[in-house]
């Protein structure tokens, strides 16, 4: 949800971007700058949130492996991503 919220407003930000190199207004600068503050506080929740989930995860597979005397194996794999008009990263987990 915190993605959508910071996406949805990014939108409004780029936006309000627009609007204000076409008319440039103290109102609109300050609210492209409201929107930006509040995509981003959104979208570093969201990778919060992200994280302490697969933290949380990964911790209760263990705890629950060791009490039942069985291995559990969890792997991250780090998997490049080439192509004509992108590039980036991805993390590929297998329980």
């Amino acid at each position: 949800m915190a993605a959508g919220f910071g996406i949805t407003f990014g939108v409004m930000t780029l936006q309000q971007k627009s609007d204000f190199d076409s008319n440039p207004t103290q109102q609109s600068y300050h609210d492209g700058t409201k929107y930006a503050v509040i995509a981003d506080t959104c979208l570093g929740a969201a990778f919060a949130l992200g994280v302490t989930s697969i933290v949380l995860f990964v911790r209760t597979r263990q705890a629950a492996s060791r009490d039942s005397g069985k291995e559990s194996r969890i792997t991250f794999s780090p998997i490049p991503l080439v192509g004509t008009h992108m590039g980036g990263a991805a993390l590929h987990l297998e329980f």
